[in-house]
């Protein structure tokens, strides 16, 4: 007997779990969410990103930045609006809009505040503003996920995103890995590693050898074209240090 009311129970059970997933699949497709994408194998977007004018030229004084966000549920036939908006507003070191930033409410963005037809990510446009003051301060702005009619927030861990705005050079965490290649870290030295090869030092440095190897010679060679196009002026650091990567 006992044998046969377990066979029953486990029959039942294996009758229920279709029915509750499909239940859990319609509770994500009528309930549609966002959260703010994160690839962590990659490095391309973590929680955060730091963002410095000071590899701009002086009359650049906008720039936008793009953050991924990702849809949970299915894909809808239509367009879907979202919203986010800055999460600490008024606290200690925060981005003021109209200031540091462009607000998310202007009416500039609203055409790009949308999920396409038949996607599950979009990309958030966040234009900042090159303040005067960015170059003595460092300011923060907070994302969040706004609920609005076609999306409620989704993953927890996911729903905020960090943009740290100056005007000013810091060292790298992924300086670590250049160094060997690079040498001693200095504002001009990244400024121009930025410029001239194009290397963006807000992602991870490559992994493979020949490609660090090559970019170090490249290091070089331009810099030394650079030195002979400004007879007399060789490019160095503030404090006067001459750049160099031997």
């Amino acid at each position: 007997m006992k044998t046969r009311y377990f066979f029953i129970a486990a029959l039942a059970l294996v009758t229920l779990l279709p029915a509750c997933r499909e239940l859990e699949l319609n509770a994500y497709e009528d309930d549609p969410r966002l959260y703010f994408y994160r690839d962590v194998s990659a490095s391309k977007q973590r929680d955060s990103i730091s963002y410095s004018f000071f590899f701009q030229d002086d009359n650049v004084m906008r720039d936008t930045i793009y953050v991924e966000i990702r849809t949970m549920g299915f894909p809808a036939p239509v367009e879907r609006p979202f919203r986010v908006a800055q999460s600490n507003a008024g606290r200690p070191a925060a981005a003021e809009a109209g200031v540091h930033f462009l607000s998310f409410d202007d009416s500039a963005l609203q055409g790009f505040m949308r999920v396409a037809p038949g996607s599950i990510s979009a990309l958030v446009p966040v234009v900042l503003l090159r303040a005067p003051s960015l170059k003595t301060e460092k300011v923060r702005l907070e994302i969040e996920i706004v609920e609005n009619d076609y999306f409620k927030p989704g993953i927890r861990e996911n729903l905020k995103f960090l943009v740290k705005i100056s005007d000013s050079a810091e060292k790298p965490a992924s300086w670590s890995t250049w160094e060997y290649f690079f040498k001693a870290w200095g504002p001009r030295k990244m400024q121009f590693l930025t410029k001239y090869l194009g290397i963006d030092f807000n992602e991870r440095a490559p992994q493979e050898w020949n490609q660090l190897l090559y970019y170090g010679g490249l290091a070089k060679e331009m810099l030394a074209q650079y030195n002979e196009e400004h007879p007399g002026a060789p490019l160095k650091e503030d404090d006067d240090t001459l750049v160099s990567f031997d």
